[in-house]
């Protein structure tokens, strides 16, 4: 189950970790859960689709105890090592490299919903898993790529 939806835990954590939080540690963090609740897992979603729910409830946990933290940058290697990775990508495609400079300036559970999307998973398996209603995923989608296209004209 885990191989299936690894790759988009992946990006989920890297993309909601901080410096002084790398996304590994966010992984092995959603990795714990999942493996503490998987006796609770009732079959009514896909696997991925549940995997993914508690992921982001993971995420959420961090921010909430993150905003109690002190605000420091703290560069290490794996932070580095993964900003390259995502500056290759971004420097192969010039589309992506704005994409990603713009979310960076998204809320948080904007993020979230805008990954899953370009992960191509469907909206109902997007409201499944966030447990958000299939209007409000679609309504906020929308939202979010109004926003976008407002941060990319107010740029040029």
């Amino acid at each position: 189950m885990l191989t299936q939806c690894q790759g988009i835990l992946i990006k989920l954590c890297t993309i909601h970790s901080s410096e002084a939080y790398t996304g590994d540690d966010l992984f092995q963090d959603v990795v714990y859960a999942l493996w503490e609740s998987w006796p609770a897992y009732k079959g009514k979603s896909s696997p991925k689709t549940w995997a993914i729910h508690v992921a982001i409830n993971v995420i959420g946990q961090y921010h909430r105890r993150r905003r109690h933290e002190p605000k420091f940058v703290r560069l290490d290697e794996k932070i580095l090592q993964n900003l390259a990775l995502i500056e290759e990508e971004a420097d192969n495609e010039p589309d992506l490299k704005m994409l990603f400079a713009l979310m960076e300036h998204l809320r948080d559970d904007e993020r979230s919903l805008l990954v899953l999307r370009l992960e191509r998973m469907s909206l109902e398996d997007i409201s499944a898993a966030t447990g958000l209603g299939l209007n409000a995923v679609k309504q906020r989608l929308y939202r979010i790529k109004q926003k976008l296209i407002l941060m990319k004209n107010e740029e040029l």
